[in-house]
């Protein structure tokens, strides 16, 4: 998995986030390879026999850029997520649109929305997420010190039934490395429980392959671990990804979760 598209403790918190800063300066990209599978095959850690419980399909434009992602759940025979993205001209993700499929209607239900603005160097300035019935609607500020490090104002506009002001709910600061992919991610302070939190932060730590894929990811908080997360990769020559394996390590030794198979 790649960090630099995904939600990590903003979606855990029921926030947001699924972009990062554009790799510049003296900062030196690493040898990262973007896999862009046309099928991705989920199967459980404890099956023997390679049958998937989901297949994720794949749609991209002409630049690579990701523009569909459509979930069949095998069990069922049937498709039951999907997710849609748009970009600007230099392929900066503007919009994600989530779906569910209502099998009542026999239609999808746009169930949640982000949309992100960016400065004029390309770096993320806003981000903003509303679920369909405008509850949760929360947006970022961005403000960076430097190429790799940033620190965000998260409002929400729907706090305790009171939906006619934004109210600052949290503050958090990033570190990025030289190719956009969030390293460190802390939280320093939280409206909800009405204090710092500076001084027992919740923390998140990642690591990456040398083809920039996510091999850890760590979640803390008040010192002590919650999650602990590492993934395998095999590749063929080019750098694509054969097979992912998902582990959890927080008992200690890893535990196999699921592993994923990508074709092209």
């Amino acid at each position: 998995m790649n960090f630099k598209y995904y939600f990590p403790a903003l979606a855990l918190t029921g926030v947001f986030l699924f972009s990062s800063c554009e790799p510049s300066g003296s900062n030196t990209p690493s040898t990262r390879h973007i896999s862009r599978p046309d099928s991705v095959y989920i199967m459980a850690a404890q099956d023997t026999v390679g049958t998937p419980f989901s297949i994720d399909y794949y749609q991209y434009d002409a630049n690579g850029n990701m523009l569909c992602r459509l979930t069949y759940n095998v069990k069922i025979q049937q498709y039951t997520e999907k997710e849609e993205r748009t970009y600007d001209a230099r392929n900066n993700l503007l919009e994600m649109r989530h779906y569910s499929f209502d099998a009542i209607l026999n239609e999808w239900d746009c169930w949640r929305t982000d949309k992100q603005t960016y400065d004029s160097n390309g770096k993320l300035a806003t981000h903003e997420t509303e679920h369909k019935d405008g509850n949760a609607r929360k947006k970022a500020l961005y403000s960076w010190l430097d190429n790799t490090h940033a620190t965000t104002d998260v409002y929400s506009y729907h706090y305790m039934g009171d939906t006619t002001e934004w109210k600052l709910v949290d503050k958090a600061e990033y570190t990025y490395n030289a190719d956009g992919d969030i390293t460190y991610e802390k939280y320093i302070f939280s409206y909800y429980t009405s204090e710092s939190a500076s001084n027992n932060p919740t923390e998140y730590f990642f690591e990456y392959d040398r083809y920039g894929n996510c091999s850890s990811h760590k979640y803390v908080s008040s010192g002590k671990m919650w999650q602990y997360d590492t993934y395998t990769h095999s590749y063929d020559s080019n750098g694509n990804i054969l097979v992912k394996r998902n582990y959890s390590n927080t008992s200690g030794e890893p535990v196999l979760q699921s592993k994923e198979v990508y074709f092209y």
